[in-house]
């Protein structure tokens, strides 16, 4: 990957601490074509793996 100087590559450890602060998100994602950005509360589980829920309207 080749390094900007406005971004810097995160490793697995740095992203869960980062993770762990903060408890609303986004996902971002593609409708009709154009970018979609929703914000989601999320929490770590027991092995580190991020879980969200949604609703059938979401």
């Amino acid at each position: 990957m080749v390094q900007i100087d406005a971004f810097r590559v995160l490793d697995r450890q740095e992203c869960l601490r980062l993770l762990a602060k903060v408890p609303v998100g986004r996902v971002v994602y593609t409708r009709r074509a154009l970018p979609a950005v929703l914000p989601v509360n999320f929490a770590l589980d027991s092995d580190d793996a991020v879980v969200h829920s949604t609703t059938a309207s979401s």
